[in-house]
C-alpha cells in the first residue's frame, strides 16, 4: 500500500465520523486503538451504570459500525495487511491447534474473514404480466420454484415413495460372501 492508499482511508474514515457524538468518536477511536469494548466504553465516557446496554448500543448503531469498519481499513493501510494474510496467517497458526475446539474456532474465523457469514440478498425479478403478487402468493411451492429457475423440493408423499424405493434396493443388495483363503504350505 501507498501513502494515497492511506490518505484516501484517512478520508474516508473523517467522512465516516461526521455526524458521530463526542462519545461515539471517542469510542470509535478507543477501538481502534485496540481497546476491547468494556474499555472503550469507559474511555467514550459512556454510562457506568448500563455500560454493557450502552455499549450493545453503540455497536448496533450503523454510523458507529461504518466509522469503526473505515478505521479498520485505515489500520490495515497503514501496516499494509491484506484479506489475504490474516486469511494465511489463521491458515499458518492450524497446525499450532492443540484440540478439535481450536481447529473449529480457526475455521470460524477463516469463514468469517471470507465472509462466509454474511447475509446474501438474493433479487428475483419476474417478469410476467399474467403474475400478480395476489397470484403469486397463491402458487405452490413447486411452481414458484420453477419460476425462479430451482428444481422443485419433493413432494408431499413423494418421501414415503423414494423411502420404500431406497429399502427395495438396499434389500437387493447381498452381503458378499466370505472367501475361504486357504494358507500356502511351507
Amino acid at each position: 500500500m501507498d501513502s494515497r492508499d492511506i490518505q484516501l482511508a484517512k478520508t474516508s474514515l473523517a467522512e465516516a465520523c461526521v455526524g458521530l457524538t463526542d462519545a461515539q468518536r471517542l469510542y470509535v477511536e478507543a477501538r481502534a486503538q485496540g481497546l476491547n469494548k468494556t474499555a472503550a466504553g469507559k474511555f467514550a465516557g459512556l454510562s457506568e451504570g448500563n455500560l454493557q446496554k450502552a455499549i450493545r448500543r453503540m455497536e448496533a448503531h450503523p454510523k458507529v459500525r461504518t466509522a469503526m469498519s473505515e478505521a479498520a481499513k485505515l489500520t490495515a493501510a497503514k501496516l499494509e495487511i491484506t484479506r489475504t494474510d490474516a486469511v494465511q496467517g489463521m491458515l499458518d497458526a492450524l497446525p499450532m491447534c492443540a484440540t478439535a475446539t481450536e481447529v473449529i474456532m480457526a475455521w470460524r474465523e477463516i469463514a468469517k474473514l471470507l465472509g462466509h457469514y454474511a447475509a446474501e440478498k438474493v433479487e428475483i425479478n419476474v417478469n410476467r404480466r399474467d403474475l400478480t403478487a395476489e397470484r403469486l402468493a397463491t402458487l405452490p411451492t413447486s411452481e414458484l420454484m420453477k419460476l425462479v429457475g430451482s428444481p422443485p423440493p419433493i413432494a408431499e408423499g413423494q418421501s414415503e415413495a423414494l423411502s420404500a424405493e431406497f429399502e427395495v434396493l438396499s434389500s437387493s443388495l447381498q452381503e458378499p460372501e466370505p472367501i475361504d483363503v486357504e494358507p500356502e504350505p511351507e
